[in-house]
């Protein structure tokens, strides 16, 4: 299935990426996909996917780092 959208947005990419709203870039906002049937793709200049990658989970992969350690500390 993600095949045949890569080759959908290959053949005609015009029709599926877009320009973000200046106003939804300012203020964060997630890109609203609700009731679509095709892909949509946004441009991201500024490289703002890194902000949602981790998706504020970066305190439980500090406490697994220390787990981790803490365990190996132990067993030695």
């Amino acid at each position: 299935m993600m095949q045949t959208y890569i080759e959908e947005v290959k053949r005609s990419p015009n029709e599926y990426i877009r320009e973000r709203s200046a106003l939804s870039r300012w203020l964060g906002f997630l890109p609203s996909i609700d009731g679509l049937e095709s892909p949509i793709l946004f441009k991201d200049k500024w490289m703002n996917f890194s902000n949602y990658f981790l998706c504020s989970l970066d305190f439980d992969f500090v406490m697994l780092d220390v787990l981790v350690v803490s365990f190996i500390d132990i067993v030695a």
